[in-house]
């Protein structure tokens, strides 16, 4: 019984996790502004680079909300926005980014906008891996090994989602034979399946599980 309460908590949140992504990039964006595109400076390539000295604050903000008109009222033209400032992030960008996303020091909620905006990029998936394989701070209670996770399962999703399929796949292997956390690998499995066209998108997935769960 607790093995089956655990479950239907974990499947729960993966399945929520995208819902509430979506409505809380949508209503932070309404609230601040409208993310414009950033000028693409320096070709983006699979290998990682060095990393960069720490980028200003003012910097930072202006990566995450750009002072420009408000948002519109559609939430799948913000995510179109949002894909859009992706896709155009430097080099500089995406490295401050990935830094952010990992560091325990970082305010969760610039975090989680972190690797939630590297997701959306779609050529980057050696970026997110470094995120998944970031190790997990130990003695952590379990709401911040439980945000860990959320910050890892999200950029496994951006790993699936990536235009670079060929080699997310690849990826997600090298990913499955170096981890033994049983969330990601529950994660990463999913995203295998999906990519291998041997089952739905993980979100399809977790759905699924989530009904046979309720049904049960």
């Amino acid at each position: 019984m607790d093995f089956l309460k655990r479950k239907t908590f974990w499947y729960a949140t993966i399945s929520l996790l995208v819902f509430c992504t979506d409505i809380w990039v949508y209503f932070h964006l309404k609230d601040t502004s409208r993310l414009s595109a950033i000028p693409l400076t320096h070709t983006q390539t699979h290998t990682s680079t060095q990393p960069k000295a720490p980028t200003t604050p003012l910097k930072r903000e202006l990566v995450l909300n750009s002072a420009s008109s408000p948002v519109s009222s559609s939430p799948d033209r913000d995510l179109v926005e949002i894909k859009t400032r992706a896709a155009k992030l430097t080099s500089d960008d995406i490295q401050m980014l990935a830094q952010d996303a990992v560091n325990p020091q970082t305010h969760q909620d610039l975090r989680f906008k972190s690797v939630y905006l590297l997701a959306q990029n779609g050529h980057i998936p050696e970026i997110l891996k470094q995120i998944v394989a970031a190790p997990i701070p130990e003695n952590l209670n379990d709401r911040d090994r439980d945000f860990e996770h959320i910050v890892r399962a999200q950029a496994i999703e951006g790993i699936e989602n990536s235009e670079e399929r060929t080699f997310s796949k690849q990826i997600i292997s090298e990913l499955i034979q170096k981890t033994d956390n049983v969330f990601l690998l529950d994660r990463l499995n999913r995203a295998k399946n999906s990519l291998n066209d041997t089952d739905g998108s993980s979100e399809v997935q977790d759905n699924r599980e989530l009904e046979k769960i309720i049904e049960n």
